[in-house]
């Protein structure tokens, strides 16, 4: 499904977050975005921009547009353009396109149609997937030339037809197929895949008039180095090492999670709320708590998943993906709950969470649907049903599975010593205002009495500043 719309900014922040590895070339490099009337229309680069086409980008998904984005990046970083001196465009041109985006895929973007896409090239670096495709052209140019030799006699007389009948009958079916199979289709060299590389052959003439200083030893001393560093380059060690940079990263969060698993109530004391199911004392800042919770939960969920193969970096990187958080919340109105009680608790919870999108749901006997809360005059108009039983289990399984949505449920916990909840699962942050007791078998659980909620003052609270 197509956007509207793209927003560098954003791409470039998720690719720094993504491909640790390229991060200076994401953050150093200069970004262009041109109209149908310049020549690029889709992506390119010259090694020191990126043009993208402002209609190509808009009419990809948002993932696509990270790949694109993402395979301009590495031709720099890999510095492809460099080294394509000498070599075959277009075979070239294929090779780097094979490799990247097969690594590209690999870590879970998704390719635009028309892309490159050679399955084993994650196998090759550009340079031994370039000479496999070279090796194979030459094979069949030689097989061309052995069946144009066995065949010249009868060819031969075809030929002086043709050339009677005239020159203008364009070019002959052979000829079009030499042409495709050594790579020079309709396409033409550039064009390659979804990019375009028609400014890497000038981008190099360029290079090397720079490099070029008259009579100075010390010019091709350095023009020596670059190449020697170019030509030393490995896709497969540089995507590795990048995948490295990201479990580091990912190690060190959830080490400085495992230091932080406390927080504090309004004296300054310690309350812990990390036990599963089991309601605390009553919190007299439990704004603060909740915070430092939810700060919790949006970092470590990945943490779960403990080692390298269940993809705990990739998690966290999904979290962090995000640019403005999201929270659902589900108010409890079965029984006789004080509708001022619940829009109360909303005013002072949309403080909270003011840098966050909130849709607010009710259930009783069900779950009754989510609204979108943008404004406190939305609160004030929220029209609330009360009444009914309480199915604790329609609320748990009302939220969504998505890890990265905060997820909070206001009730008064009354369950009768048996929430009844089937839906196991961890992420759920429950705040009983009226049973300490609760214990719905499932997410934390922060006891906050309904007298906090009505006598505190919603706006004059410093503390809420962290």
């Amino acid at each position: 499904m197509a956007v509207i719309g793209f927003d560098i900014d954003v791409i470039k922040k998720k690719m720094l977050r993504k491909y640790p590895a390229f991060g200076y070339t994401i953050s150093s490099v200069k970004y262009q975005v041109v109209g149908n009337n310049h020549p690029v229309k889709t992506a390119a680069t010259d090694g020191k921009t990126i043009y993208v086409n402002a209609d190509f980008m808009a009419s990809l998904p948002e993932d696509e547009q990270v790949f694109t984005m993402a395979h301009e990046v590495c031709h720099i970083a890999l510095k492809h353009i460099q080294r394509s001196k000498g070599k075959d465009q277009r075979l070239w041109n294929i090779a780097t396109d094979g490799v990247i985006n097969q690594h590209l895929k690999k870590d879970g973007l998704s390719m635009p149609e028309g892309g490159v896409d050679i399955v084993d090239a994650l196998k090759y670096d550009a340079e031994e997937l370039y000479q496999k495709l070279l090796a194979k052209k030459e094979q069949q140019q030689q097989k061309q030339n052995g069946q144009g030799k066995q065949n010249e006699q009868s060819d031969q007389q075809q030929c002086q037809n043709k050339e009677q009948q005239g020159s203008g009958q364009g070019q002959s079916q052979q000829d079009k197929d030499s042409a495709q199979s050594s790579g020079q289709g309709a396409k033409g060299d550039s064009q390659v895949g979804h990019d375009d590389h028609s400014m890497w052959e000038e981008a190099v003439k360029q290079q090397q008039e720079k490099r070029e200083i008259k009579g100075s030893g010390l010019g091709k001393q350095k023009q020596s180095q670059d190449e020697k560093e170019s030509q030393g380059i490995s896709e497969k060690e540089v995507f590795e090492k990048n995948e490295e940079e990201k479990i580091k990263r990912a190690e060190e969060v959830m080490r400085k999670i495992n230091g932080t698993r406390r927080g504090l109530d309004g004296q300054y004391q310690e309350v812990y709320f990390d036990d599963i199911g089991k309601a605390t004392k009553p919190v007299t800042n439990w704004k603060r708590l909740l915070i430092r919770t939810l700060e919790i939960e949006d970092e470590a969920w990945g943490h779960k998943f403990s080692d390298r193969a269940s993809g705990y970096a990739a998690r966290i990187e999904d979290v962090e993906y995000d640019e403005k958080a999201e929270t659902e919340i589900i108010l409890d109105t079965s029984g006789s709950i004080s509708v001022d009680l619940l829009k109360n608790f909303l005013r002072q919870v949309k403080i909270v969470l003011k840098n966050s999108t909130i849709k607010v749901g009710t259930f009783s006997d069900d779950f009754h649907g989510f609204v979108e809360i943008k404004r406190e005059s939305d609160i004030d108009n929220l029209r609330i049903r009360v009444g009914g039983g309480t199915n604790f289990d329609s609320a748990s399984k009302a939220f969504t599975k998505r890890k990265d949505v905060n997820k909070i449920c206001f009730t008064d916990g009354r369950d009768d010593g048996d929430a009844g909840i089937q839906d196991k699962r961890k992420d759920i942050i429950w705040i009983s205002f009226e049973n300490p007791d609760f214990k719905p078998d499932n997410g934390k659980v922060l006891f906050v009495p309904k007298s906090q909620i009505n006598l505190q003052r919603i706006h004059d609270e410093p503390e809420l500043t962290m």
